[in-house]
C-alpha cells in the first residue's frame, strides 16, 4: 500500500468511526452517505477497490445493486455495521427522490432469492424491520420462515394495501388453523378492512378451534358478521354458520333470530342445533330472548 492509499485508507477509518458513535445525528450521518456513496458511484470503494462497498458506501450499494436486479441477500448479512445503516435505507431512499414503495420489492426479492431465506434481519425488533413489511409482497408471505413473525402484532397492518390482505388471507388458509387463536393474532383482525374479514368468513379461514378469534369478529365487525351469515345461510352452509350462532353476544340475538326466521325452510338447516341456540338464549335471558321463545313455539311447540 503506497503513501497515497495509507492516507485515504486513515481519512476513511477515522469518518468511519466517527460515524459509528451514537452521539452523531442521523442527519449527519445521511449526508456523509450520500457524499461517500457518490464516490463509489464513481471510482468504487474508497476503502479498498477490491472490496464490496464498506460501511461509509453501503446504502449507496445497496440502492444500486436493488435498482441492476443485483442485490444478493448475503451483502446485508454483513454484522453490527451493516445494521448500524439499515435503520437510515428508507431516509436514504426517500432523499434521493425515491418512494419507498418502489424500491422496498427489490429487498424482497432478493430475500426470496437466498437459498435459506434466513430471517435474523426481518425480526421486528429491528428498527428497519416494520418498513420493510409495509410493502411485504404476497408471495413471501407464504414463506414458512416468515409464519410466526406476521402474527406479531407489532406488524404494521395499518399499513397494508389491497394486496397484501389477499396475501395474509392465502397466508391464513395454509397455516395450521388453530395456531391463529392466540393474542398474538388479534392485531390483525382488529385493523383488517371489513371487505377481508367478510372474505375470511365466506372462505372458511376461520375454524371452530377459534373460539377468541370468533368471538373477537362479532366485537370487531358485528354488521359484516350478519351480512357474510345472511350468505352463508343463502348459500345452504349450515355449518360454517354455525359456529358463529355458537359465540355471538347476547346483544346479537335478534339479529341471529331474523336470520333464522328468514332461513329456517332450508333443509340444510339443523333442526336439533337451532333448538339448541333457543334454549340457550332462552335460559340466559339474553336480550331478545323472548322473540327466541316465540320462535321456540313454532319452530317445536311440542318441546314447550
Amino acid at each position: 500500500m503506497n503513501v497515497e492509499e495509507q492516507a485515504t485508507e486513515i481519512a476513511f477509518n477515522q469518518v468511519r468511526e466517527l460515524l459509528l458513535d451514537e452521539v452523531v445525528d442521523e442527519e449527519t450521518q445521511l449526508k456523509a452517505f450520500e457524499l461517500y456513496g457518490r464516490l463509489w458511484t464513481r471510482i468504487g470503494s474508497v476503502e479498498r477497490r477490491n472490496r464490496t462497498a464498506d460501511f461509509m458506501q453501503l446504502l449507496e450499494f445497496i440502492v444500486t445493486k436493488v435498482d441492476e436486479g443485483g442485490l444478493r441477500w448475503a451483502d446485508l448479512e454483513k454484522g453490527l455495521a451493516v445494521e448500524r445503516c439499515l435503520p437510515m435505507l428508507r431516509s436514504f431512499v426517500e432523499r434521493k427522490g425515491r418512494t419507498w414503495e418502489s424500491f422496498v420489492p427489490g429487498i424482497w426479492k432478493a430475500w426470496l432469492a437466498s437459498p435459506d431465506r434466513p430471517f435474523r434481519l426481518m425480526r421486528l425488533e429491528n428498527a428497519w424491520a416494520r418498513d420493510w413489511f409495509e410493502f411485504i409482497p404476497p408471495e413471501a408471505m407464504l414463506a414458512p420462515q416468515l409464519a410466526a413473525i406476521l402474527l406479531d402484532p407489532a406488524i404494521p397492518y395499518e399499513r397494508f394495501r389491497r394486496e397484501q390482505w389477499i396475501g395474509f388471507l392465502a397466508f391464513l388458509k395454509q397455516r395450521e388453523q388453530h395456531l391463529f387463536d392466540s393474542h398474538r393474532g388479534g392485531a390483525a383482525w382488529e385493523r383488517m378492512p371489513l371487505e377481508f374479514i367478510r372474505q375470511a368468513i365466506l372462505e372458511d379461514v376461520i375454524s371452530e378451534y377459534q373460539g377468541k378469534t370468533l368471538r373477537a369478529l362479532w366485537r370487531i365487525a358485528s354488521e359484516t358478521v350478519q351480512d357474510a351469515l345472511r350468505q352463508l345461510l343463502s348459500e345452504g352452509r349450515w355449518s360454517s354458520a354455525w359456529l358463529y350462532f355458537l359465540v355471538a353476544p347476547p346483544k346479537d340475538t335478534p339479529a341471529i333470530i331474523g336470520l333464522l326466521r328468514e332461513h329456517l325452510h332450508r333443509p340444510e338447516i339443523s333442526r336439533s342445533d337451532v333448538l339448541m341456540w333457543l334454549h340457550r338464549r332462552i335460559s340466559s335471558r339474553a336480550p331478545g330472548w323472548e322473540e327466541a321463545w316465540e320462535l321456540l313455539l313454532e319452530v317445536a311447540p311440542e318441546r314447550v
